[in-house]
């Protein structure tokens, strides 16, 4: 009955991430906190380490950034207390992804270090290792070496594909043209890329994914020098991060217009 027990929690978990991937962070949230719920009053430490690694998730997907570092605090609290590895590595990526979303670059860097050690001492087998690969490399481009941040896109791109991840794919395109973007030369390939990104997201209904991707277009266009095409693509952009609530997200794409408006 126990073992019974612990499954139905891990499927609440799955279950809540699986939704908030597809833009219903609402629906989800509440699959994730009765599956939070039922461990704790069954005292599954297990159980409770995966509901806050799926809340931890989620929140971070759909931009609720302070709150998803706050649910990769109590998974690392747990992970620390349990031996737990896996969530110990997922929940230090999960505190940089946050940390970079919300600007703490150096607690970003901090981070990151962290979980690539865990990472490197389970061997590499580790779960979203995809997912947190795209991430790092936006993070590496953020601080301003393409090259870098371009090698580590493909390497989360080859992560995707072979462990099968379409989402990670998805992410990693779009990262790879950001990246390719701040090459000379390379915009057209770099704008190929973006846009295959959005199609993997578009065909798998990836809402807060494909409005941060359609987002990336528009940066990417206006890096390539195509001002009216960026702007089209911001205004698309600005107004799908809005259906999903990424205030902040959005903020950014309105100054993207504003400027291109300027000049």
């Amino acid at each position: 009955a126990a073992k019974d027990n612990h499954e139905t929690l891990l499927a609440y978990s799955y279950r809540g991430c699986a939704k908030t991937c597809l833009g219903r962070f609402a629906a989800g949230l509440s699959d994730m906190n009765k599956a939070l719920e039922d461990a704790c009053s069954a005292n599954d430490r297990n159980g409770m380490a995966m509901a806050h690694c799926a809340l931890a998730f989620s929140r971070l997907v759909a931009g609720e950034y302070a709150e998803g570092m706050e649910s990769s605090r109590r998974l690392l609290e747990i992970s620390e207390k349990t031996g737990a590895d896996v969530f110990r590595y997922g929940s230090n990526a999960m505190l940089a992804w946050g940390s970079f979303r919300l600007d703490r670059l150096d607690d970003a860097r901090h981070y990151w270090q962290a979980a690539h050690e865990i990472a490197q001492a389970l061997g590499g087998q580790i779960f979203f290792a995809e997912w947190f690969g795209a991430i790092e490399a936006e993070f590496v481009l953020h601080n301003g070496d393409p090259v870098a941040g371009l090698r580590r896109a493909e390497e989360a791109l080859v992560l995707s594909q072979s462990a099968g991840s379409v989402i990670g794919e998805g992410l990693t395109e779009c990262t790879i043209g950001k990246a390719l973007a701040a090459h000379p030369g390379r915009g057209d390939e770099a704008c190929s890329r973006v846009m295959k990104g959005i199609q993997i997201l578009e065909k798998i209904g990836a809402q807060y994914d494909l409005a941060r991707a359609a987002f990336t277009e528009a940066e990417v266009r206006a890096a390539c020098g195509d001002r009216p095409g960026a702007r089209l693509a911001a205004e698309k952009a600005a107004s799908l991060l809005h259906e999903c609530s990424l205030a902040k997200e959005e903020a950014m794409a309105r100054t993207l217009i504003a400027e291109l408006k300027a000049h």
